[in-house]
């Protein structure tokens, strides 16, 4: 993908890119809840599908290219929420390293 390649009007979905964030339940312990720190605008590329067998059910996976505004504080570890699905992110690209646009290659149906 070429940065000339993209256009704002591509741009037309809406994401919720979260963090964990462990938070101490007060008698030693801790809870992992999921924190929004951001909801750019992008374009959603599906790339694959497909369906996995995981303990007795059968769920559907699948991958998909998301191209946004550059963003220097998205991490590996982060995910993408989309129309109520969570997103693994698997890659992050800064496009021909101009810090103009990021993509992401996010992947539905696996456990973060």
């Amino acid at each position: 993908m070429k940065c000339c390649d993209i256009k704002a009007a591509d741009l037309r979905h809406r994401v919720s890119l979260q963090r964990k964030q462990n938070n101490s339940d007060g008698v030693g312990g801790s809870t992992i809840t999921w924190v929004e720190y951001a909801t750019p605008w992008c374009k959603i590329t599906p790339k694959t599908g497909g369906e996995k067998l995981y303990l007795g059910r059968l769920d559907a996976q699948g991958l998909s290219s998301v191209v946004m505004r550059y963003r220097a504080d998205i991490v590996a570890s982060d995910k993408l929420v989309f129309k109520g699905q969570d997103f693994q992110i698997r890659s992050i690209i800064n496009v021909e390293e101009r810090n103009k646009y990021t993509e992401l290659l996010i992947e539905r149906g696996v456990t973060q």
